[in-house]
């Protein structure tokens, strides 16, 4: 795990649960060039099967996933199929959070396809853009989109969690992110935020 400035506990939960922090210096800042150059070259020394790259609000998701990786013979990338979800109130995190919050809909094509998920041994460079919804992967590429895999995008916890976090976020704004129009939702009234919350109840579904 890369961490930079974290406040949530999220570092200290992921080191009681074995995972390797890796203190990140960004100035206490949103800098989408440093996350960008971490994801693209985080994965490179991996000697594993496949490697899952992702956020901390990000959740990668099979009922069977090892054994349903065991089935993949071609396919060096997976892009699952990806859902931002939705909740009235803030999970109490008690369980996983994908037992407490399971309404969402898929993104639409295009700016939710992730390149979450491939084989390390075969990829040699993924070549992320800004944002990561997009990639220019080198190697031996065999896309598989046909998948059982599912890709949930916690962001939407109540409309109070959202405007904090957007609030917060702001004012962490890079003047790298601000001049590139990077991050550029997190600026907006919360006003906007309520209305794409109510406007997208109708399209959930239950995820999981």
């Amino acid at each position: 795990m890369f961490e930079g400035h974290s406040t949530d506990g999220s570092a200290e939960l992921a080191r009681s649960l074995g995972a390797i922090i890796i203190p990140t210096d960004t100035g206490n800042e949103v800098n989408d060039n440093i996350f960008t150059d971490i994801k693209n070259n985080c994965w490179k020394q991996s000697v594993a099967d496949w490697v899952i790259v992702c956020d901390m609000d990000e959740f990668v998701y099979h009922p069977n996933f090892v054994a349903y990786l065991e089935t993949i013979k071609d396919s060096t990338i997976i892009i699952p199929i990806n859902y931002e979800m939705f909740s009235d109130v803030f999970p109490t995190t008690q369980g996983q959070i994908y037992e407490e919050v399971n309404m969402g809909f898929p993104y639409d094509k295009g700016s939710g396809t992730k390149f979450f998920l491939f084989k390390p041994r075969e990829i040699t460079s993924m070549n992320y853009s800004h944002g990561c919804h997009s990639a220019s992967p080198e190697g031996n590429v065999s896309v598989n989109l046909d998948t059982e895999i599912i890709a949930m995008h916690f962001k939407h916890l109540s409309l109070e969690y959202v405007t904090n976090q957007r609030k917060y976020l702001w004012t962490r704004m890079s003047e790298t992110n601000k001049r590139n129009g990077w991050g550029w939702h997190v600026g907006l009234p919360s006003k906007v935020t309520e209305d794409y919350i109510n406007n997208n109840k109708s399209r959930l579904i239950k995820v999981i």
